[in-house]
Formats: structure tokens, sequence, C-alpha cells
């Protein structure tokens, strides 16, 4: 049994299901909600393996016009400075219709949930999660309703980002606040909140693992996972030899 990580990389999850390489009792997640996963649907509900959906809801309901479908969001300069489809919250329901689950992938996937140990990880660089755009905060902050993580109220952003490190009480706020946020979006949209997480960037901190497991997760997926996307050929390496 494993656990194997997808984000865009469906299709190479279905050649190792074509090339038999997909056990029975692997659980297959797929991280941030990607379009591609909808778009293979028909294939993936076929599968006998466990699947479950890791959604980041500032993705799935940041307003935009997908560059590849209509009515899709996407978002752009946050991911790797390109545009990358997500599915919206229908097609999320459309998934658990046929069989698949919901897990929570933080609220906003900042890296500054990954890090609270050193003061430097918490010199939140607006150029890592929003393309130095703090604009992007105040539209978030307008269209969530948030008030304090996202939008947060009495710092003075630059294109570099915060002008001190938080201190670790602004940390552990700021985690909170993310986990909260998630929660609420799960509750208003779909009724019950997910019992799996996965970590931002695979990385679980402390204040992280306390916060979400405060709010009833029981499965945390993180760097264990194998990485379809990236590590396909290693994967069916070792799985036929």
């Amino acid at each position: 049994m494993a656990t194997l990580m997808v984000h865009t990389g469906v299709d190479k999850l279905l050649a190792l299901a074509d090339a038999n390489l997909l056990l029975a009792d692997d659980v297959l997640t797929f991280d941030d909600g990607c379009l591609q996963v909808h778009q293979h649907l028909t294939r993936l509900r076929q599968l006998p393996q466990r699947k479950i959906v890791l959604v980041v809801p500032m993705y799935t309901d940041l307003p935009g016009p997908c560059k590849c479908t209509p009515g899709v969001y996407y978002q752009d300069d946050r991911v790797f400075n390109n545009a990358k489809p997500f599915m919206d919250r229908h097609m999320l329901r459309e998934l658990l219709a046929n069989g698949i689950e919901l897990g929570m992938h933080s609220f906003a996937h900042m890296p500054v949930l990954t890090h609270g140990t050193t003061p430097q990880c918490r010199h939140w660089r607006l150029a890592n999660a929003f393309g130095a755009n703090h604009k992007r905060l105040t539209m978030a902050a307008k269209l969530f309703g948030t008030t304090s993580a996202l939008a947060e109220p009495g710092f003075t952003f630059t294109n570099d980002g915060m002008p001190r490190p938080r201190t670790t009480a602004e940390f552990t706020e700021f985690v909170h606040e993310d986990t909260q946020q998630c929660v609420a979006w799960f509750t208003n949209v779909f009724g019950y909140v997910p019992t799996a997480y996965a970590a931002p960037f695979n990385r679980w901190s402390p204040e992280l693992t306390a916060a979400v497991t405060a709010v009833g997760v029981t499965e945390r997926f993180g760097s264990e996972r194998l990485d379809v996307d990236d590590n396909y050929d290693e994967i069916v390496n070792a799985r036929r030899n």
C-alpha cells in the first residue's frame, strides 16, 4: 500500500493503471483541485482505489475566466507564475456524486502556513504567494469576508512583504484563521468538514498540525506520498522490479 500524490499529472496516473502498476490498496490523492481531475472523471471513477481531492478554496472560488474552459476558475501568478486551471464547486459536487472524497489543502495555500520555527520564515514575501501584488489580498478579503489572516490589518505591505517578522502569536493566529476559513467554506458549500488534510508544500508545522487536529482532521498527508507528476519514471521502475 502507498499513497500517491497527483497535481496536473492525471494522465500519468492513468498510465500507471493501464500498466497494472496501481495496487488495490493504494490511496490516490489529488492536490489543489486541478481541472484535469474533472476532465478524466470518467476514467477515475472506474478505478477501485480510494480517491481524495484535496481542495484549496481560494483557488476554487477566486473569480476569473479560465484560459481553457469557460466557467472554470483559475489563478495565475500564485502558482509558479503560470496559469493553472482549477475545478469550481459544481465540479467538486460532481466528484462527490461519483464516489471521490474531498479533503482540505488549506484555505489559501500560503507558504507561511508551513513555517513557524524560525523568525526568517515568518518574513512572508508576497512575491512567493501573490506575485508581489498585494491588491490580491484586499480582493480576497472582500470576496471571503476575511478580516485578519489574508488582509493582515495593521501591517504596511511593500513589494517585498511584511516590514518585520511575525511573532509566534501572530503566526499561530494566521494558521488558526486560515484553518477556520477553510472549515467555514466547506461547511457553507458542502455542509460538512472533511477529515483529511494535506499540508501546503507537504510541510507540517506544529501549529498547523494542532490547528487541523482541533477541527477534527484524522488523516494528514505530506511528503510521504509518491509524487506521480515529478517521479513517474521512478514509480514505474520500482513497481516493475
